[in-house]
């Protein structure tokens, strides 16, 4: 019987607490990025009166307040005085803005929810110190925390208990690092194979970009690795070179079932003109770790990260009997990620926002070219993999693709000699799924090269890219300055003419994500940054 996700996901948890050792890494970062995981909550004292608590957090970085309420993670916990959620908030802070150089001020406050005839929700004290707040700041360089009268080193876990009536025990750490990207910078880091076999050469490559995506000639390229994800004495930086565009790093795949380890870790890190990036340290998996799923990217908890599942269709991949597993599955597994998504800047600039899992239950994706979607999910989908914000079925049949966003699932076609957008494809479905975007094309827009209209249409109620009035796609102008009401363009859905199906959209009729595939326009960034937004507060 294969073990359950949650079991790897405990083994992968000693390397989230493991920061890039580099000497002063932020120094010269004009931005870093902080990190505040909350490991545990424990009841120690008191009682509301209201059965037992339902914590959330709220969390404070550099004056940016991050509230985890009613998030799936949260409601996840409810109920229990004593949890382990791996909690983490994060942003990005500009080092030149800070009130005192070098300093970021923290506060993590722990609440615990009500309702009803409790009345309103109970701060908790997690303090020794006068107030309940986990207070004091994180140094940028040589990075070091200070919270509540305690030093710790970056990415160590400290405890801290309060003293009041209502007292909780919280553990927790803070990370500062370098960010996934910079302006006119980018770092592409992917190994390939994706799943690699015992004895198969791995390849890691660190590729330095530019902005548009176009190699950028490195002042420093590095890799660093980790084979040993439970020794950080093993983490080396295995590649240190300069005035290239791409390096590699090559090593022998060597499973240990007898150890239980089956993974290894690494990250990529480029500076270019005293600026550096790093795309952050990613675990992958090696050999057969016994699970349905496993992550061949996991940069962190679930909670802060968009959790992307590789389906393979099972008229495509066939999987031998009693080895699931299809080379020609990996192999599209990795150009997916290096194409599909660390190929799209919007997806790559925040690369430390996903994971990538397979998934060894196979299902079917299905022709939407007969005007429906009825993909075959595979089994146990909504019982074992309701941790995947998305699952993609992908195949190499010549069809239409769609997205299932009520099942959460997508397919994507890697057939290019159906179409040579295919890659595009799979972007432009995540659009879809996880991310909330309607479809765009249709061919009654002035200047539209489509040749239909039936798309998945559809208004959110944030960060809309599609609006079911006119008059609320020009009241939403304001949030795209320079855009002229005349952008605002009306059409009717085909085939529903007994429903009022009129919708109207302002992004550009061609060279959109969500209209040919093409680059991520104003609405579609818009709505990208909320959902991103949520995973900064553990609400993705």
């Amino acid at each position: 019987m294969r073990r359950s996700r949650l079991l790897g996901v405990l083994l992968m948890a000693p390397l989230l607490a493991l920061p890039l050792v580099v000497a002063s890494p932020a120094a010269a970062a004009p931005d870093v990025e902080v990190r505040v995981t909350l490991e545990r909550i424990r009841l120690t004292g008191g009682d509301d009166g209201c059965g037992d608590p339902d914590w959330y957090a709220k969390v404070t970085i550099d004056g940016q307040t991050f509230n985890n309420e009613d998030t799936p993670s949260q409601d996840a916990e409810e109920g229990d005085p004593d949890i382990t959620p791996n909690w983490e908030f994060s942003r990005t802070v500009d080092t030149a803005a800070l009130a005192t150089p070098g300093q970021v001020p923290l506060s993590i406050e722990i609440w615990e929810e009500d309702g009803g005839l409790c009345f309103g929700d109970d701060l908790f004290d997690a303090s020794q110190s006068a107030g309940s707040a986990i207070a004091g700041s994180a140094t940028v360089a040589p990075c070091s925390v200070g919270l509540d009268g305690q030093t710790l080193l970056c990415g160590a876990s400290g405890i801290f208990a309060g003293t009041g009536g209502d007292r909780v025990e919280v553990t927790m750490r803070v990370e500062v690092d370098e960010p996934a990207s910079a302006p006119g910078q980018r770092i592409r880091c992917m190994h390939t194979p994706a799943w690699p076999q015992a004895g198969e050469t791995v390849t890691i490559t660190a590729t330095s970009l530019d902005g548009a995506l176009q190699p950028l000639i490195a002042d420093d390229l590095e890799i660093w690795f980790q084979p040993d994800t439970a020794d950080v004495t093993t983490r080396t930086k295995a590649v240190d070179t300069s005035g290239v565009a791409s390096a590699t790093f090559t090593f022998t795949a060597s499973p240990d079932p007898g150890a239980d380890d089956f993974d290894f870790a690494y990250g990529c890190r480029m500076a270019k003109g005293g600026t550096p990036i790093f795309s952050g340290w990613r675990r992958a998996t090696e050999g057969d770790p016994g699970t349905s799923s496993f992550p061949i990217v996991y940069t962190g908890p679930s909670a802060s990260r968009l959790d992307i599942v590789f389906i393979a269709d099972v008229d495509t991949y066939p999987f031998g009997p009693d080895a699931p597993f299809n080379a020609m599955f990996v192999q599209d597994i990795a150009q997916v990620v290096n194409t599909s998504y660390y190929g799209f800047d919007p997806f790559l600039t925040n690369q430390d926002k996903f994971n990538f899992w397979v998934v060894l239950n196979q299902g079917r994706a299905d022709d939407a070219n007969d005007g429906s979607c009825d993909h075959d999910l595979p089994p146990g989908w909504d019982e074992d993999f309701a941790f995947a914000d998305a699952g993609a079925i992908l195949h190499r049949k010549s069809q239409r693709d769609c997205a299932l966003r009520g099942d959460r699932i997508f397919s994507g076609t890697l057939n290019t000699a159906y179409r040579g957008d295919a890659f595009q494809v799979v972007t432009h479905e995540t659009g879809h799924q996880p991310f909330g975007l309607a479809d765009e094309y249709c061919d009654q827009r002035p200047g539209s090269a489509s040749t239909t209209c039936d798309g998945g249409y559809f208004e959110q109620d944030d960060a809309p890219n599609v609006y079911e009035e006119p008059e609320d796609c020009v009241d939403d102008l304001g949030a795209f300055p320079g855009r002229p009401e005349s952008a605002c363009q009306e059409f009717t859905e085909d085939n529903f003419w007994f429903f009022d199906t009129d919708y109207t959209v302002s992004d550009p009729v061609s060279n959109d994500l969500m209209v040919d595939n093409g680059l991520a326009q104003p609405s579609d960034i818009r709505r990208m940054d909320f959902i991103f937004g949520h995973c900064q507060a553990a609400g993705c």
